[in-house]
């Protein structure tokens, strides 16, 4: 890879830019030829083209696409547009045939150079061979004179072999004059004088002979000067400042493409305009060149913060919206029953016995702006200051947003994150003795879960976020417990558990979480629980939702299909006739039933569709670079395995001895700091690029580690050199979980020392973990060029080759089999190429012996296994779990296998136990025991209760009620549900009788949830409780009203004591397990003799999770 390869790619790039002359020519063209109107690059015929036969292009392009149409200017028009303009346009006349000819023909040859110009720009290396390079230009060249370019000035082009970018003489006079006026505008600018600095930037840009140097300043210059010009939010208009700063910040970095600050502008013009995408990539591109600048790194992050903040679309979420301390308080009054005086007398007593809250409630007031309160960042952050120096949670917290947006303070991201850690390690309550959540921490514990989880501030890492989704949704977090949801159902960073996902999702949904409960709904509909799925999407709706609005249409008629099937097949009738459970069982799966015992002979085919369902739902995702669980390498047995003549074995082991050796020179104190640094990136690089899989850097040393290879790269200053090259390797290794960034990075490293085939193998890995498997694959071949039979690039060249759009499934194969030849038999990868092939197989229809083939090399991989280290056991991998499974399922095994009918568990759920809502409300069930029985000796108790919104009473007539289960009432809304009866078993009793009984009923379907029982006389409360309401009373309700509750959680409330039925001894659960509510448990607590249990794991999950200790006397 030489100088010449990079102008090879350049000279193409020369070429397609060109190529926007010659469109340019053909659009006008056409113009002529579609309206008989001659195009003269004025708005008036922009507005004649969106207006007209390019109003549909127009409506779907992007806002910037939408100027540069609109200024009528083809010049300002890039090659993405006008080939988009020259395809999609349509004649409003009558066309003759040859005419019609010609436009298809240009449109076919549009569509060549489109795909040219996408592959040069996503070129994995922006290098081009000689072999590559004429193979570009032979297609591209005829399209070019084909559409009217002249020949001999590509050829021209094609033999120039100078970089001669700099395209006038410099002329020193003009240089002096456009200093002079630069240190005008940049005067100006300092003094905020924007039209004035505007007016001294553009006299100096219209003067000739300036150095391209000097002109890219001058574009930069006055591309910060337009962002600081205030623009409405809405822009339509090429006159627009940040339309104009960013065809400057452009034009600044098309001269100087190695200038960090030019990418860095175009990244601020592109924030400017709300396309945060974009301006992530500019400054990815920025920080590749200067990777050590923070103020870059801040920008960066701030950018990649917003494009995710988007991205989630949670500016459309109604929770989002800016409101005044004053609608606060309105909105919550809806909610708590309190109104917005008694709130403020509320906050009034807090403010004068807590100094931080009062601090923190003075800082909402001049975030958010209130009554005789005008909005102001400054002032709220001085407040929340104070707060934090009070060491108030919650003044972290909110100072943490600012510094994250900018807001009052500088953009700081580093700051941020150190006050949101702060936050997190206070008491997630107010005190032990106060269960009132602390604000702020498990705010601040969601917050740092982003931060890992989208690596704004930090590098990213996925096992990381969900430890602190976890700990934000345990402190209450409803957002947390959603995105945790997520995880469990993607497997990032957490072992793939769609139970849990599930768990997680309806306990954020029953938090109120309107994205939870789309996520819920999604998870339902994928589980075919149609009718679960269409209630949370209905109430997803109503909570403004906006994919849940485009979605319900779909989810109410695939929902209405099943139960109008349901009807049709009169399963209810034929489960009443055979005396079948109902409980706990969906629509889909009461349906399987009846077709199974209709038709027996489908429970085969049932049965084998369930197996390859679990298969497919059990397969690993690929994990993170880095974050994902870790082997242990242990360095007597690597040695016991060495001297047994392991292959593999040697080369982890001496790959662990230079990185012993970086971990004693980290930790050393009597080395220079230069010597240390360079000592440390000389052992630690050297033990990447031999087996970087043995590096297990402790978090306080991969912060020490990241601290010296960023203090040798500002050392080496960007200057070629071994020690540079080090410091880069180490680099590339320590940030592989910030994908973009890193390839950018890499990508500079290439051109650096194009000789070093590391660069290129992990940034092909990079784009791997991207899913970009074409650029991976030429990163891969790339670097076999420098290392033609290295095995690990062997192995990654096959799996690239598999995962290409176009797969050719024999080069693939040829490919897996070359690493088998090179490769040690103990290579941790081996058993996994046997596998892949013979997936490879299996999928090959087009040889008659595939299905034979496939088992052969399964067998293999089996046999490969059994010479693996230790480490690598069991072996874990998709392909292997997938292929045997395909396996067993071909037509012969089919046939073999034993007809039995699929079981249809109608128990309620096992997995029900581990539901962290239901662990949560046992748990503070039985802590409120604890706090009452405190309260209550020999005390009078002043109770206090808010006023249902709602009344419930008993029905007149008991014909007619109809069943209903706690899953299909909604927990978010307060509803008497009239003419129904909810029925369940009493799993808790209650610790107090004033103002209500609080007891935990659990329904039919093993859902649990809080019953509070009013108008009971408290002597007549505490006998109810001793000899009525016990563990395991049945009961049912008449009426029952769901209600949100002042905690802003949902209950069932009684108010008409005789809406209770009780239905005595005989259905009563005797020696009800206090786990998992089955009866005639044997098993009691040896210390309290009064808890039964079914089992010893029962009794564990019981004492550990659900909290018996603190109520076992």
């Amino acid at each position: 890879m030489t100088d010449s390869q990079a102008l090879n790619w350049f000279k193409i790039e020369l070429l397609l830019t060109r190529a926007c002359l010659i469109l340019r020519k053909i659009f006008k063209d056409r113009w002529f030829l579609f309206t008989g109107q001659q195009w003269q690059n004025t708005t008036t015929d922009g507005q004649a083209f969106i207006t007209g036969i390019g109003q549909n292009i127009y409506k779907n392009c992007g806002n910037i696409q939408k100027i540069m149409l609109t200024t009528g200017d083809t010049n300002q028009w890039d090659l993405t547009t006008l080939v988009l303009v020259l395809r999609e346009t349509k004649p409003i006349r009558p066309l003759n045939k040859m005419k019609k000819q010609k436009i298809a023909k240009e449109n076919i040859d549009l569509l060549r150079l489109t795909n040219i110009r996408n592959n040069n720009a996503h070129h994995a290396s922006k290098c081009i061979s000689d072999a590559e390079f004429e193979i570009i230009w032979s297609q591209l060249t005829p399209i070019l004179i084909s559409f009217g370019d002249d020949a001999d000035e590509i050829e021209a082009l094609k033999l120039n072999t100078n970089d001669t970018k700099q395209k006038e003489s410099i002329n020193n006079e003009s240089t002096d004059e456009a200093k002079r006026l630069k240190d005008l505008g940049n005067e100006a600018y300092k003094q905020k004088h924007f039209d004035e600095a505007l007016k001294w930037f553009s006299q100096a840009l219209v003067l000739a002979g300036l150095s391209d140097f000097d002109r890219s300043i001058l574009y930069s210059n006055r591309a910060a000067t337009y962002l600081k010009k205030p623009e409405p939010t809405e822009f339509n208009s090429s006159n627009n400042s940040r339309y104009l700063a960013l065809q400057d910040a452009e034009h600044a970095r098309d001269l100087r493409p190695t200038w960090p600050k030019a990418h860095c502008r175009v990244g601020q013009a592109y924030m400017a305009l709300g396309e945060f995408e974009k301006a992530v990539h500019s400054y990815n591109k920025a920080l590749a060149l200067d990777p050590t600048n923070i103020e870059m790194q801040n920008t960066r992050d701030f950018a990649l913060e917003r494009k995710h903040y988007y991205g989630r679309q949670e500016h459309l979420d109604i929770r989002s919206i800016p409101r005044t301390t004053r609608e606060q308080l309105t909105e919550l009054s809806k909610t708590t029953g309190l109104t917005t005086e008694q709130q403020e007398k509320v906050i009034d007593m807090i403010r004068k016995h807590d100094p931080g809250k009062d601090a923190v409630f003075t800082g909402h007031q001049y975030r958010d702006g209130d009554d005789n309160v005008k909005q102001n960042y400054e002032l709220a952050a001085k407040f929340y200051s104070k707060a934090v120096a009070l060491g108030s949670a919650e003044g972290m917290y909110n100072l943490a947003l600012l510094h994250q947006r900018g807001l009052g303070v500088q953009i700081d991201m580093q700051t941020s994150i150190r006050l949101l850690e702060q936050a997190a390690a206070q008491n997630p309550t107010m005190s032990d003795k106060c269960p009132i959540p602390n604000v702020g921490v498990a705010e601040a514990e969601h917050s740092l879960g982003l931060h890992y989880e989208m690596g704004v501030g930090v590098e990213m890492n996925y096992h990381k976020a969900s430890q602190w989704y976890q700990r934000a949704s345990d402190h209450g977090s409803s957002t947390a417990a959603n995105n945790l949801g997520l995880m469990y159902e993607e497997g990032r960073g957490v072992s793939k558990d769609l139970v849990k996902s599930e768990h997680l999702l309806r306990l954020s949904a029953v938090r109120g979480d309107p994205n939870a409960m789309m996520n819920l709904a999604l998870l339902l509909f994928k589980k075919n629980d149609l009718q679960d799925a269409e209630r949370w999407c209905q109430r997803a709706s109503d909570n403004n939702n906006m994919l849940a609005k485009e979605c319900l249409k779909t989810y109410q008629n695939a929902a209405e299909k099943e139960r109008e099937h349901f009807k049709e097949l009169n399963v209810e009738k034929w489960e009443k006739e055979n005396g079948l459970a109902t409980s706990t069982l969906a629509y889909n799966e009461r349906i399987k039933r009846k077709v199974l015992a209709d038709e027996p002979s489908v429970a085969k085919a049932y049965s084998v569709v369930d197996d390859l369902t679990k298969t497919i739902q059990s397969l690993k995702p690929v994990p993170q670079p880095m974050g994902a669980k870790r082997r242990e390498f242990n360095y007597a047995v690597l040695k016991q395995y060495s001297l047994k003549g392991s292959i593999f074995a040697k080369r982890l082991l001496e790959a662990q001895i230079h990185f012993f050796r970086t971990i004693e020179i980290l930790t050393k104190d009597d080395i220079a700091d230069n010597e240390r640094d360079a000592q440390f990136v000389k052992e630690l690089s050297t033990s990447i690029r031999i087996e970087h899989i043995v590096i297990q850097l402790p978090e306080i040393l991969h912060k020490e580690a990241k601290l010296a290879v960023d203090r040798l790269l500002i050392r080496c200053n960007a200057k070629e050199s071994e020690l540079d090259e080090n410091a880069r390797v180490c680099y590339g290794y320590l940030h592989m979980n910030s994908l973009e960034s890193t390839i950018e990075f890499l990508t500079v490293c290439i051109q650096m020392y194009p000789k070093s085939h590391f660069f290129l193998e992990l940034r092909g890995s990079l784009y791997g973990f991207l899913g970009k498997f074409d650029q991976g694959l030429a990163d891969v071949n790339a670097a076999l060029q420098l290392v033609p039979n290295d095995v690990m690039l062997l192995y990654d060249r096959a799996a690239m080759l598999r995962l290409v759009k176009h797969v050719d499934l024999n080069e693939t194969i040829a490919a897996y089999k070359k690493f088998l030849e090179y490769s040690p038999i103990d290579h941790r990868k081996v058993p996994e190429a046997y596998y892949a092939v013979a997936s490879c197989y299996f999928v090959d229809n087009a040889l008659e012996n595939n299905f034979q083939l496939s088992e052969e090399y399964y067998d293999k991989g089996i046999e490969a296994e059994k010479k693996q280290l230790p480490f690598f056991l069991p072996y874990e991998s998709n392909n292997k779990l997938f292929i045997s499974k395909l396996i067993s399922l071909k037509p012969k095994n089919i046939d073999r296998l034993p007809l039995t009918e699929p079981v249809i568990d109608t128990q309620k759920p096992k997995s029900r136990l581990t539901d962290p809502r239901r662990t949560d409300m046992i748990y503070s069930h039985r802590e409120s025991f604890v706090r009452n029985r405190k309260i209550f000796s020999g005390k009078n108790i002043i109770t206090h209760t808010v006023k249902p919104r709602l009344h419930q009473n008993s029905p007149a007539s008991f014909i007619g009620l109809k069943g209903i289960t706690l899953r299909e009432m909604n927990p978010l809304k307060d509803h008497v549900y009239q003419g129904f009866v909810l029925s369940g078993i009493i799993f808790e009793q209650s610790p107090i009788v004033e103002p209500s009984i609080w007891l935990l009923i659990e329904d039919e379907n093993g859902d649990l949830e809080r019953l509070f029982i009013y108008n009971t006389p408290p002597s007549e409360g505490w006998q109810l409780i001793k000899h009525t309401y016990t563990y395991g009373a049945k009961l049912s309700i008449l009426n029952p009203y769901m209600r949100m509750t002042a905690d802003q959680k949902p209950a069932i409330r009684i108010d008409d004591v005789s809406s209770i039925i009780l239905h005595g001894d005989t259905h009563n659960v005797k020696d009800m397990c206090r786990c998992c509510g089955q009866a005639n448990a044997s098993r009691v607590c040896g210390k309290c003799k009064s808890a039964h249990y079914c089992s010893k794991e029962c009794q564990t999950l019981d004492w550990k999770q659900y909290g018996h200790k603190l109520i076992c006397s």
